[in-house]
């Protein structure tokens, strides 16, 4: 999965419902770590931040 950073605004909740808890939100940023490109965080997204 991959950020668009210039989108993302940090609010958390794609990492709220990763089923595998691989997504860290700093103030700064955010780590996704062993993707399994699911997809479920990009479909909560309320700013379509996350994509393939």
């Amino acid at each position: 999965m991959n950020v668009n950073k210039e989108l993302c605004m940090l609010c958390q909740t794609c990492a709220a419902v990763c089923p595998t808890q691989n997504i860290e939100v700093t103030e700064a940023d955010i780590i996704i770590s062993e993707c399994n490109d699911c997809g479920i965080c990009a479909r909560a997204c309320p700013l379509g931040a996350l994509y393939e």
